[in-house]
């Protein structure tokens, strides 16, 4: 304990090498012991690293001499130790006084308001805590993933943000208002498991969440269904992937079902549009259990119901360019199911999602995973017409 308190963190480049000198700065300013040398948001943390990416010059800079004296100064003054903790008590003791006169004023209910603001100015910063955690744990990692000599530094905040994520379930599990939040943070510890290869461990907070969320939209399936239907949808792609695949049909039936029905009752909202594109990933989910299985018109048939619900969401939205890549997607794997049974089908549906792609290409010059999805769908009709 009084090496934290007293050291500072080791440089990320004396554990790897080879990692580079600008993300080690980013690094070293996000945990640094001192809040005024830290990011002051998450999203500046989050622009520095896409700078980084970019190949931009960064934000932060290393410390100076002067700010390295000043940081061990601090931390070796008891003098300035002392002094807060009187602060602190002369803080509570001010606060009692108030309180006291508070009370022999009458003054309850200014006292009563002001608690309430309190609860509501905590309540929200938990939520910016929570998004930031979020921003800044899976999300960040991911766009680390593809950097050479960050899978240490990439490791070590999915494990960090794994961390939080825990200790939140475990201080927060007694408390009914957040089950929802609880459910919730069960499948974000089910994704990290995943992305860092702990496939049992994800299968089974994913079984938690849906467990949890199941509970819920008994009571309440408008708010939490589709919570459950992603969950499922998660849950059973992993299944799948260890030949699972009735229980992983049975879960994205189940899933579809409930998303159909909640489309029926948001038609017209501003949801409707999300969940759309979420009952069209289902469709195509149960496409691709279907084809692993051997049962290639069902999966046909799925295929073609995910292509007409991205469908509908494009004559809505013709310029979302989500629902145009996924659109793209489902195009791409209607055409290598069709390439056997009906070639000439096939090379019209590459064809198709090719344009979809070109377009996007030309609107979003710089989207890489659109450059990687063109890449795939430029190969498709040269196969398809080679058979």
């Amino acid at each position: 304990l009084r090496n934290i308190e007293e050291l500072e963190p080791k440089h990320p480049r004396q554990l790897v090498r080879d990692l580079p000198v600008d993300l080690e700065t980013i690094v070293l300013k996000a945990i640094s012991k001192s809040r005024s040398d830290r990011y002051a948001t998450a999203e500046a943390m989050s622009t520095d690293l896409e700078r980084f990416l970019d190949g931009l010059p960064t934000f932060a800079q290393p410390p100076s001499l002067t700010d390295r004296m000043l940081r061990w100064t601090q931390r070796h003054s008891s003098l300035v130790r002392a002094i807060a903790g009187f602060a602190g008590l002369a803080a509570i003791g001010l606060m009692a006084c108030v309180l006291l006169v508070l009370r022999e004023n009458g003054e309850k209910r200014v006292a009563l308001e002001e608690a309430k603001a309190s609860i509501r100015l905590a309540q929200a910063n938990y939520a910016q805590a929570r998004d930031a955690v979020d921003r800044l744990g899976a999300s960040v990692a991911e766009k680390l993933a593809d950097v050479q000599g960050a899978e240490f530094v990439r490791r070590a905040l999915l494990d960090d943000t794994l961390r939080y994520y825990e200790s939140f379930v475990e201080q927060a599990d007694d408390d009914p208002s957040l089950h929802l939040d609880i459910a919730l943070t069960h499948t974000k510890i089910a994704e990290i498991a995943e992305q860092t290869g702990r496939m049992n461990d994800a299968i089974a907070s994913y079984r938690t969440a849906a467990g949890m969320l199941y509970r819920l939209a008994e009571k309440n399936e408008g708010e939490v269904g589709n919570h459950l239907a992603l969950c499922r949808n998660n849950l059973a792609l992993l299944l799948a992937d260890q030949g699972e695949h009735e229980e992983a049909t049975n879960l994205l039936n189940e899933a579809a079902e409930m998303q159909c029905r909640l489309l029926k009752e948001d038609e017209g909202q501003p949801l409707s549009g999300q969940l759309s594109a979420d009952l069209a990933r289902t469709q195509n989910n149960l496409g691709f259990v279907l084809e692993k299985v051997g049962d290639f018109e069902a999966a046909r048939a799925k295929f073609l119901a995910a292509a007409e619900t991205q469908r509908r969401l494009l004559a809505t939205s013709p310029q979302d360019a989500g629902a145009m890549r996924d659109f793209s997607a489902t195009l791409n794997n209607l055409s290598l199911l069709s390439a056997d049974s009906e070639p000439q089908v096939a090379i019209e549906y590459a064809a198709e999602a090719r344009a979809l792609l070109q377009h996007l290409a030309t609107k979003l010059p710089e989207n890489q995973e659109i450059r990687r999805d063109m890449a795939l769908a430029e190969h498709n009709p040269g196969a398809l017409h080679a058979r």
